[in-house]
């Protein structure tokens, strides 16, 4: 085999592969969705799993304060957010009056 043939058979594989891995996820995404038609909100280890990672996902772990340095752990993270609303609620902006026709 020529070289160009060797790199035309790897992406027609790559190709394959990546197909096989998106119709993994598919399958495995629409066992997860039936399982949780199935058991719902019950007390199951499904339930406590999604609750975790909803948790984790709403959580804010790092913040960038006004003079760009990266701030982290709850205490950092909630001052620069009552500083930057503060001084954000603190302040009066001008507006013009609307006029009506």
């Amino acid at each position: 085999m020529d070289c160009n043939a060797l790199i035309e058979e790897e992406r027609d594989l790559i190709k394959e592969l990546n197909w096989k891995m998106k119709a993994a996820r598919l399958m495995k995404f629409q066992q997860v969705k039936q399982q949780w038609a199935m058991e719902g909100d019950k007390d199951s280890k499904l339930f406590h799993a999604w609750i975790k990672k909803k948790r984790l996902q709403n959580h804010i772990s790092s913040i960038k304060n006004p003079s760009g340095q990266i701030e982290e752990g709850k205490g950092n993270v909630a001052q620069v957010m009552v500083d930057y609303f503060q001084d954000l609620l603190g302040k009066t902006k001008k507006t013009e009056d609307i006029v009506l026709p």
